[in-house]
């Protein structure tokens, strides 16, 4: 320490002795003062001794911020001089301050304005880098990479070495990754190429297909037509043969009406003539009875007979009919069948289709075993 500032120190302690009271005599104050209490309203002694030691302590407390006070003044008086020679001092340095300030501010400046400059060509050569891989070479950014659309997991550039490649090393990247995009272009022209090829070679086979197609419906609605044709005129057919059954049928019902009540009027007349001659004579003997019996009953029995033959001869009438309108039929169906077998399934070329082929195949075979065996019993 200097001797002016012990001086100060000494005069501080000198000033610090003037106040009346110390820590020892407040100690003494607070054990004869801090025991007192009031014990109610009417303790007139006890607010007594109270009042007269708070009175004292008031006049001590005063006493003291009156010292206070007096130190104070000279102390204050002492800061202001002190203060007013410091900015005397301080205002007559300032303007050397200040020119040496603004000298270090002029080449400051510059080197912020020439690290400015620096920072922002760095950054519009950074940008425009990245706009010649994202924009000129299509590449896209994952956060750190820059990655070609074409292979995102193989050719990549990362971020952080695009500022610091020199200028010879970067369009090194750029021209091996424009040969990458060339060849993927390549690739991918020559990819679409054989597409097209291959769409015109199914566009091709399916015209095949389509003119194949519609011969066999064309064809399969002929034979249609022809079916439906022979269809007509079968049913045309069984139609007369109906309808020329039920005219028979009719005339023989007729034929048999008129049988019965021809055989029931000669019966009438036979039982009239019977009960006749029954009447006439009743003693008729016994052998003319039995003759005219005989009679009537060889009558009967040929006219049953009769009957028996016509039903016989209209049974294989209808038998030999049917037999004659089943044939067609069953030449017709024979040779249905025969055209199914024959029939040229498309070509396939993949294994899906080969096996719907065959199961087409089997089910034909199938139907027409089938069918064979249902003419058989027709």
């Amino acid at each position: 320490m200097t001797e002016k500032q012990l001086t100060v120190q000494d005069m501080i302690a000198t000033a610090l002795k003037q106040y009346d009271y110390n820590e020892a005599m407040i100690a003494e104050l607070s054990q004869r003062y801090m025991i007192l209490t009031i014990k109610g309203l009417d303790d007139a002694e006890g607010y007594k001794a109270v009042h007269e030691a708070r009175m004292l302590m008031v006049k001590a407390r005063t006493t003291v911020e009156k010292t206070r006070k007096i130190l104070n003044e000279d102390a204050i008086d002492y800061k202001k001089k002190v203060d007013a020679r410091a900015k005397e001092l301080t205002g007559l340095m300032a303007p050397i301050e200040e020119h040496l300030t603004a000298q270090e501010n002029i080449v400051t400046a510059e080197k912020q304005r020439i690290k400015e400059k620096a920072d922002r060509e760095a950054a519009e050569k950074l940008q425009a880098r990245v706009n010649r891989l994202q924009f000129d070479l299509g590449m896209k950014f994952d956060g750190q990479h820059y990655r070609l659309s074409s292979d995102p997991a193989g050719y990549a550039v990362p971020h952080a070495l695009i500022s610091a490649l020199k200028d010879e090393d970067f369009e090194k990247i750029c021209a091996e990754i424009y040969g990458k995009i060339q060849a993927e272009n390549a690739r991918l022209a020559a990819i679409e190429a054989q597409k097209q090829k291959e769409e015109a070679e199914k566009e091709r086979l399916r015209k095949v297909e389509d003119e194949r197609l519609a011969k066999v419906a064309k064809e399969q609605a002929e034979a249609q037509a022809k079916i439906d044709a022979e269809n007509k005129r079968i049913a045309d057919e069984k139609a007369k043969i109906k309808a020329a059954e039920e005219e028979q049928e009719k005339f023989l019902a007729s034929e048999r009406a008129a049988l019965e009540a021809e055989k029931k009027a000669l019966q009438e007349k036979k039982d009239a003539e019977a009960r006749e001659k029954i009447r006439e004579q009743e003693l008729k003997d016994a052998q003319e009875m039995a003759a005219a019996r005989a009679l009537a009953q060889k009558a009967a029995d040929e006219e049953a007979a009769r009957i028996e033959k016509e039903r016989l001869e209209a049974e294989i009438k209808a038998k030999t009919e049917r037999e004659l309108a089943l044939r067609p039929d069953r030449q017709k169906i024979l040779e249905f069948v025969t055209m199914l077998e024959t029939l040229i399934l498309p070509e396939m070329k993949t294994e899906e289709g080969l096996l719907i082929r065959k199961e087409i195949a089997d089910d034909i075979g199938r139907l027409a075993k089938r069918v064979r065996k249902q003419v058989r019993e027709l």
